[in-house]
């Protein structure tokens, strides 16, 4: 097959198989194991996170994390409950005991009590999310299952017609009788059904991955919930080993000479007068121990009763004990809390990616068997036995990557050397695996998650700058990366008319420039670039001109529309967000002093959308605009997107506010945050075009902004793209 009318379905890039690798393929034609029904294999005993794409950074934070929740049940089972802590033996002071143990219970049941019954609540949702995902992973271990025994049906049906060309009827140029001609049709229509047959299931997996999806969502919210009342927990300790520390000191040498301090003060009391000046910080300390004014225990003193002091010193003594007890309870419960909310993080972080790296891999085997079915209904197409054969070995490995288990692929195996050697003799079928021809798998998952994101200031320096070209070096994270470019701030001269572009050469050199007599003043430019394995975003650019249809509004005849059809190269799973930025700007000198346009896209579907723009205030069209898009899932948890718009009757300078994320992100702001211009109705008379959109404080639940133009400026409507990545 040569030029467009190769097969390719699945990318190429150099991977092995997971967990155990088919070293031999002797080894593998050998093993009676191989050929086992692949329905025997079950959902592994693991935790859930682990069940879908299992990687061994993944395997080892779950395995840490399990054991900080382990290690968090163990110091809890272990505690000594503070309810059992018992004071003084000490039979003078048993009456007060009773009344310190009460007074004690009372001031710290609400931590006691809430946080067991939180944990408690916490380890019951636990246990219903484990019986919920094995039960969904047992759907989706069917559903791959049904699938593998369909690329066996498939294979099989392959290999039995070793033709040139797969998706043709074969007549051997003969048409008659016509027993030869429904032979035909029949082994076409088997052919073409195992392939529809493989793409229903695998759609099947798809959609049960995007259900499980939402499953796990659910239950992250949940857990989110009991981990806020966690935290509040938390901080009430804290809060009261704080007050702790205020009032009597934390360490063992503070609370002696605390007691030393008592002691000494009482004894030297020897008047009432002396009691009142002396001991306020007593009262304060004997208060918050849960006795009421020291004067009556002086009097005691002065009556020479030290029978009575003895055994109040002995009661605050046992209370400052429990209280040691307490902090030292306190301490180990904060630490426990710590660690079951660790955990708790890591756990819902590791199953989210687990199943967004899941989606991704059952997505592209369910577009691979589309793209199969309809190219085989695609006569000028063609698929010979070794395309077919490649594409099953390919669609094997892709599912056995998803449960982890090579089962699949052995089975496969199993089946093509069986086939191969029936087909086409041993000789070929030897050839064939010392060659690698057939047996030389590839990787069928963009798993990686590319991102390289850089912004370069041009500063105003008092003027307009002489140079018209403008040039940064850029480091995309792979060379088949694709690198847009697009403006945060516009700042150009307004005696000639408004142009300025953006882009980057071949040699990665991202450059902004202008022509003509027109000069800049400054300009923001970011560039990103996003790496062909990111299967997260698709990108790409639309150009407008004077050339492009643009008509009147219907609605508003004042207004010109002009609109592009936009298709993806890969469809969505859903219905994507997609946003716009400005790139190049050539918009003429008529009218003078005013710039009125904006873009926007609309018919949104998995397989494309519309990209629209318009111009108004006397304006027909654009000598030029490039806008760049960038298109992703709005379910992706890595992603979080929106638009920025400002709409008045009145002209304004700038709009302020602050976007706050619809979820924020869980462990810090997002790596990456893109914002950019996409449209404005800007008036700027005889000075200078000023627009543009800066960001600040961005944190994991959001940004501000201030957008606009500035100083002569003014604007009636701006619209601006903000895309955050984690």
């Amino acid at each position: 097959m040569t030029g467009e009318d190769q097969f390719v379905l699945l990318p190429t890039a150099p991977s092995t198989l997971s967990i155990a690798n088919a070293s031999s393929m002797n080894g593998l034609q050998d093993d009676e194991s191989a050929s086992e029904v692949f329905a025997q294999v079950s959902v592994p005993k693991m935790h859930h996170s682990l069940v879908i794409a299992m990687s061994l950074e993944r395997a080892l934070a779950v395995a840490q994390a399990e054991q900080q929740l382990t290690r968090a049940r163990t110091i809890r089972a272990q505690q000594v409950i503070f309810e059992n802590i018992v004071g003084s033996s000490d039979p003078l002071c048993t009456d007060q005991k009773a009344s310190v143990e009460d007074d004690l219970k009372n001031a710290f049941a609400e931590i006691i009590i809430k946080t067991k019954t939180i944990e408690a609540r916490h380890e019951e949702l636990k246990a219903a999310r484990d019986v919920s995902m094995q039960a969904v992973h047992r759907l989706i271990s069917r559903s791959l299952q049904r699938g593998s025994a369909q690329m066996k049906a498939l294979l099989q049906a392959v290999v039995s017609r070793p033709d040139e060309k797969i998706n043709s009827v074969r007549f051997d140029d003969e048409v008659d009788p016509p027993e030869r001609v429904e032979t035909a049709f029949a082994e076409r229509q088997g052919i073409l059904g195992d392939v529809s047959m493989a793409r229903v299931i695998f759609l099947d997996v798809y959609d049960r991955l995007c259900s499980l999806c939402d499953v796990v969502a659910i239950f992250a919210r949940r857990d989110k919930a009991i981990m806020k009342e966690l935290a509040k927990m938390r901080d009430k300790i804290t809060s009261f080993l704080a007050e702790v520390d205020k009032q009597l000191g934390l360490d063992a040498s503070s609370r002696k000479k605390l007691l030393l301090k008592l002691a000494r003060t009482e004894l030297a009391a020897t008047q009432k007068d002396a009691c009142t000046t002396q001991n306020g910080e007593i009262c304060r300390i004997l208060s918050f121990l849960g006795f009421g004014s020291p004067a009556d225990d002086l009097a005691l003193v002065n009556d020479g009763k030290m029978h009575e002091l003895l055994t109040i010193s002995k009661s605050i003594a046992a209370r400052n004990s429990q209280i040691d007890d307490l902090v030292s309870a306190l301490k180990i419960t904060d630490e426990a809390l710590f660690l079951r909310m660790t955990a708790s993080a890591v756990l819902n972080a590791e199953e989210r990616n687990a199943i967004i790296e899941g989606k991704k891999r059952a997505l592209l085997l369910f577009q691979s068997m589309d793209d199969l079915e309809k190219s085989m209904t695609n006569r000028n197409v063609k698929i010979g036995t070794e395309d077919m054969l490649r594409h099953i070995l390919k669609v094997a490995e892709c599912a056995a990557r998803l449960v982890n288990s090579n089962e699949i692929v052995r089975e496969i195996l199993h089946s093509l050397w069986d086939t191969v050697l029936l087909n086409y003799g041993a000789e070929t079928a030897r050839s064939m695996m010392e060659t690698k021809k057939l047996f030389k798998l590839k990787d069928c998952i963009p798993n990686r998650q590319d991102v390289a994101f850089a912004t370069h200031v041009l500063p105003f320096n008092g003027g307009p700058r002489n140079e018209q070209y403008f040039s940064f070096k850029f480091s995309a994270p792979a060379g088949d990366a694709q690198v847009l470019t697009l403006f945060k701030k516009l700042d150009t001269e307004a005696s000639e008319p408004v142009r300025i572009t953006s882009g980057c050469t071949n040699d990665r050199e991202v450059f902004v420039k202008t022509w003509g007599l027109n000069h800049i003043l400054s300009f923001d430019v970011s560039i990103v670039a996003i790496s062909a394995n990111d299967g997260r975003f698709q990108t790409g650019s639309c150009w407008f001109h004077t050339g492009s249809e643009w008509a009147p509004n219907p609605l508003k005849p004042e207004e010109h529309i002009s609109s592009t059809a936009v298709t993806f190269d890969r469809p969505f799973g859903n219905n994507p967000s997609v946003r716009l930025f400005v790139s190049y700007l050539d918009a003429g000198r008529e009218p003078i002093g005013d710039l009125s346009t904006t873009s926007w896209v609309d018919n949104i579907t998995p397989f494309g959308f519309r990209l629209c723009t318009k111009v108004w205030n006397g304006r027909t069209d654009l000598l030029g605009l490039t806008l760049r898009w960038i298109a992703h899932d709005p379910d992706e948890t890595t992603i979080r997107s929106g638009v920025i718009q400002h709409d008045s009757e009145t002209w304004a300078q700038s709009k302020k506010g602050t976007i706050r994320f619809d979820e924020a992100f869980a462990d810090c702001a997002p790596s990456v945050l893109v914002t950019g211009i996409a449209g404005m109705e800007c008036n700027f008379g005889e000075q200078n075009l000023r627009f543009q959109i800066q960001e600040s404080d961005v944190g994991p639940e959001g940004f501000n902004y201030v957008a606009g133009p500035w100083h002569t400026s003014r604007m009636k409507h701006g619209r601006w793209s903000w895309i955050a990545i984690e």
